[in-house]
């Protein structure tokens, strides 16, 4: 945890691919009471990315923590689709 207050939330992720990120941003966004939700990787040496979250209302941790469990379902109910497609 790199910040947090009433209305905001930074932290620092390592070794995980953005395209997790992207689904989670996504889904952040889907929340009206999400401002912003963005992020940046400063080298992809580094291996660490920034994710921020801002709110309009609400705890922004548990407003993370909702769309964490959304985005897990979003990727779980697609890889079953995968898998029955596949056969």
């Amino acid at each position: 945890m790199i910040h947090e207050d009433s209305k905001s939330i930074e932290f620092e992720v390592k070794d995980l691919d953005m395209s997790v990120l992207y689904i989670l941003q996504k889904t952040l966004y889907e929340d009206k009471r999400v401002a912003m939700a963005a992020f940046k990787q400063s080298h992809p040496v580094l291996k660490s990315i920034i994710f921020w979250l801002e709110v309009n209302e609400g705890n922004p941790r548990e407003i993370l923590v909702e769309a964490c469990k959304k985005a897990v379902s979003l990727i779980n109910n697609f890889k079953r689709e995968i898998v029955k497609a596949l056969g």
